[in-house]
């Protein structure tokens, strides 16, 4: 018997049984990958089974994104089987909300790192150009330079907490141990990704006392250091995610670029509207307030609309790289939480082109 997925998988850690028609076991218990194919797993059957219908339950642990997904499916021998739905359970693990609720967390800090050094270094260059503005300006930008370093700092602790839960989660999911865990190679991108965390948490700090000591904002070479930081945790999310299933650079680069756009656009978004905004908008001199509003925001959206052309190319080209038949991606729960992803972005999109044509 032998069975052939879509990537390759952690064979130590995934079980194959087959059930004859009197509920007995009627495989040999010798799970193996078959011809050394990574993405197959394969078990001897005893020989002259008796005709019925046998079940075969599978149990497999992903070697790329970590997920353990359980199924299900019959087969006859000597008699016809129906084709129908796979039996009750056999996709119970295909949304496992403790794995989801361990990763989202490290999702949304990633962003805020990215996007919060990204919009540093991105906005205020309109505002340097005008002398009289960077001066009047000056006090209230140490300050949101200061809140943007807390911003990353969150995002970080945000990352490491997800780590440490994904960790947990993926120790209970394989029924092992933390050391287990580790030692697949989902394993060993998750050892990266909280190594380079640890190391952003390191430089964070030190940049923030530093500024909070001596009142200044901190230096383009830090926020520089902390933006390709976050961009090579971002890499490790590539490395554990669908695109990286199919063991092709480009498709993973496209993920990579993808994650990049939306974490620049929403976590800019995030720094823009929750700290810079606020913070000139409490400037007293209306002059001042209004001028800077005026080039900070035209600033941050020239950077969107690039970013919207990078998200529209890399999106559908992702999508078909990893299943070029729609309906089999629509069909699925991954794809009912698209179809919600692309209409919260076409909420935003709506939103924005409002804010930018009418108002």
């Amino acid at each position: 018997m032998n069975i052939f997925f879509t990537e390759p998988i952690e064979l130590k850690y995934s079980k194959i049984s087959v059930i004859g028609p009197d509920g007995a076991k009627v495989d040999k218990a010798d799970p193996h990958n078959v011809d050394g194919d990574t993405a197959s797993l394969g078990v001897s059957l005893q020989p002259n089974l008796p005709d019925g219908i046998y079940t075969v339950s599978t149990r497999v642990l992903s070697a790329v994104d970590g997920h353990v997904v359980d199924n299900a499916f019959t087969f006859g021998v000597g008699v016809g089987v129906k084709a129908g739905p796979a039996p009750p359970g056999a996709a119970q693990n295909l949304l496992s909300l403790p794995e989801a609720a361990s990763r989202y967390p490290g999702m949304i800090g990633q962003v805020m790192i990215v996007g919060g050094a990204f919009a540093t270094l991105w906005l205020w260059k309109p505002v340097s150009r005008v002398p009289w503005l960077a001066d009047a300006v000056a006090e209230k930008k140490i300050a949101i330079d200061k809140i943007m370093v807390k911003f990353v700092i969150i995002g970080v602790v945000l990352v490491l907490a997800s780590g440490a839960a994904m960790i947990v989660v993926q120790a209970n999911s394989i029924g092992g141990s933390i050391p287990d865990a580790i030692a697949t190679k989902f394993g060993n991108v998750w050892i990266t990704r909280m190594l380079q965390s640890s190391i952003l948490m390191a430089i964070a700090f030190a940049v923030y006392r530093k500024v909070a000591k001596r009142n200044v904002s901190p230096g383009r070479s830090e926020t520089l250091a902390i933006l390709v930081l976050g961009f090579a945790i971002l890499v490790t999310s590539s490395l554990t995610a669908h695109a990286a299933a199919t063991s092709q650079i480009g498709t993973i680069a496209l993920d990579f670029f993808h994650d990049v756009a939306a974490a620049i656009w929403i976590g800019g978004l995030m720094l823009l509207g929750f700290v810079v905004a606020p913070k000139i908008l409490q400037i007293a001199d209306e002059k001042v307030k209004v001028t800077a509003i005026s080039l900070l925001i035209p600033r941050f959206s020239i950077i969107v609309v690039t970013i919207l052309g990078i998200v529209a190319i890399t999106g559908p080209l992702l999508l078909y790289s990893i299943e070029n038949d729609l309906s089999l991606t629509l069909a699925s729960i991954y794809g009912k939480f698209l179809i919600i992803k692309l209409s919260l972005a076409g909420v935003m999109l709506a939103i924005g082109a409002y804010s930018q044509f009418a108002i």
